[in-house]
């Protein structure tokens, strides 16, 4: 979302900092479609939570028998040492450099800054920092996103849980998540099912300008990069691929209110679910590489494994309904912690309207507000 004071999205950042929920927030005006197609703003985002993570982090260095390195733990807040931390993202949003360089006033200061790979020199510390680099978060981190945001949200996390290079954020706040573009692109015309509320929300879903508002997004990527995990985690095929037809099937046509208690555990507690989708072997690195998508997860992981807890903004009169709530079943199915603020008779993206019923927009703000100082004061679990 932007944070131009005349955008209608900022809003949302404006609101959480005036309730003092967040002590910071960071919005990322990533590259839009007509300069940049997929993955050029999951790519962009990724550059933006790994400085994050940079800044609020030790970075922990560990010991491998392999190279007899000692293992040290460096900060870049360490105020006695004046140590300091530097790091590079690649173009395909990997962070692939960090150097440790120590400050002037620190021993042996003559031949501290050291660039190598994994090498020991005969002074300082060498180390350049790749695949074996792990993280120790010293904040909480929440990723927010609303209507196409909420789609670039869904997909860093899963570039993050998926490369394991950095880690997870504390939380997932989905405003009108947009999860199923791929709905644009029926395997024939005669099957397209126009999506529900028509006549009580703003948003078009006329077939034909979004499925060119679509194949502008894929770019240079084949169509069936539509259907991956990383594009339309609630798409039928997605769902059908990781959980089977009955699952897909009784959440295909799930609405907010038909959502109860008992649907949830069925849906958590559904046992027809095939094993996770395998590709070929051909990749050397996970399967659902931003450069190469595919319907498959590495290491043996369900859609939404491993996810971090979710909290779900809806309104009960928008289109985006249908698509929202498989995406709620499947993250419930995997064990994601999810809180659900529906919001009745709400259309998209309602906390960016200037005209709604401010009574309304406050409860959904104090029940998103809730969920964050719940995040906020739960124990961190180290990654």
């Amino acid at each position: 979302m932007s944070a131009h004071e005349k955008s209608k999205t900022s809003k949302i950042p404006r609101r959480l900092m005036q309730d003092k929920a967040f002590t910071e927030i960071h919005s990322v005006e990533y590259r839009l479609l007509q300069h940049a197609p997929f993955p050029a703003a999951v790519q962009d985002a990724a550059a933006v939570y790994a400085h994050l993570v940079r800044r609020h982090t030790c970075l922990n260095i560990p010991s491998a028998s392999s190279s007899k390195a000692t293992s040290e733990t460096f900060t870049d807040r360490d105020s006695q040492n004046q140590d300091h931390i530097h790091g590079t993202t690649g173009s395909d949003g990997h962070l692939t450099n960090i150097e440790y360089t120590k400050s002037k006033d620190s021993k042996d200061s003559k031949n501290n800054e050291i660039h190598g790979k994994n090498e020991k020199q005969t002074t300082g510390v060498t180390t350049k920092v790749t695949e074996t680099t792990t993280y120790e978060k010293h904040c909480k981190i929440i990723l927010i996103g609303d209507s196409a945001g909420g789609n670039l949200v869904l997909a860093l996390a899963r570039w993050i849980r998926d490369e394991a290079r950095l880690p997870a954020p504390d939380g997932l706040l989905l405003l009108s998540p947009s999860c199923d573009p791929s709905h644009a692109f029926p395997d024939t015309p005669s099957c397209y099912v126009p999506r529900p509320h028509a006549e009580t929300d703003y948003l078009v879903d006329t077939p034909e300008p979004r499925a060119l508002l679509q194949r502008t997004f894929l770019g240079h990527n084949p169509l069936e990069t539509m259907h991956s995990p990383y594009v339309s985690p609630a798409s039928q095929r997605v769902l059908k691929a990781f959980y089977g037809d009955q699952f897909a099937t009784s959440v295909e046509s799930l609405t907010i209110r038909a959502l109860d208690a008992e649907v949830r555990a069925n849906i958590r507690n559904m046992i027809s679910v095939p094993s996770t989708p395998v590709l070929g072997g051909e990749l050397e690195r996970s399967p659902t590489s931003l450069r190469r998508p595919m319907m498959a997860s590495p290491r043996g992981l369900s859609l939404f494994t491993d996810f971090p807890r979710t909290c779900v903004v809806l309104g009960d009169a928008e289109r985006l309904e249908r698509e929202v709530i498989k995406l709620v079943g499947a993250m419930e199915r995997d064990g994601v912690k999810v809180r659900t603020a529906w919001v009745e008779d709400g259309v998209h993206d309602v906390l960016i309207m200037g005209w709604w019923d401010q009574k309304v927009i406050d409860k959904v703000w104090t029940e998103v507000e809730a969920w964050v100082d719940d995040v906020a004061t739960s124990r961190t679990v180290a990654s």
